[in-house]
């Protein structure tokens, strides 16, 4: 079972954590749109289970789909799910946490969760249920 308390964002453990990487100051007119606080644990018991970043892509990019035949347009907001990763067996675990991500999601305003899930049939199995409402699976 899958204490549901236990979400919570990864802080950068040291200042080296969130630096550049030797490449000096970031200019003034960089906007950062995914950073340490975009990332998120799951414990039971202690130890960490799941972990994802969730991207609020739809701050930074819209896509506008137009179909050819019929000149029907529409624009998606999206959220992406990035850098995760489960323990061995445990994908009760991140499916609990991807059931977080599109409650944030739903939140943010945005229309879908990008989730490349198509290799992960047994975590795919677990969100059935989502799929067709949030249109989780590949991510492009």
């Amino acid at each position: 079972m899958v204490d549901r308390t236990c979400f919570g964002r990864i802080q950068p453990t040291s200042s080296r954590a969130s630096s550049t990487s030797g490449l000096g100051d970031k200019p003034a007119w960089w906007n950062s749109v995914y950073t340490w606080s975009d990332s998120y644990v799951l414990e039971d018991e202690g130890r960490i289970v799941a972990c994802g970043g969730l991207w609020d892509r739809g701050k930074n990019v819209r896509e506008r789909w137009r179909n050819a035949r019929t000149g029907d347009e529409r624009s998606l907001e999206a959220t992406a799910l990035l850098d995760f990763g489960f323990a061995p067996g445990r994908e009760d675990a991140m499916a609990a946490l991807v059931r977080y991500f599109v409650g944030e999601t739903a939140v943010l305003g945005r229309d879908h969760l990008l989730a490349p899930l198509d290799q992960l049939p047994e975590l795919s199995a677990r969100l059935r249920d989502l799929k067709r409402q949030w249109r989780l699976g590949a991510s492009t």
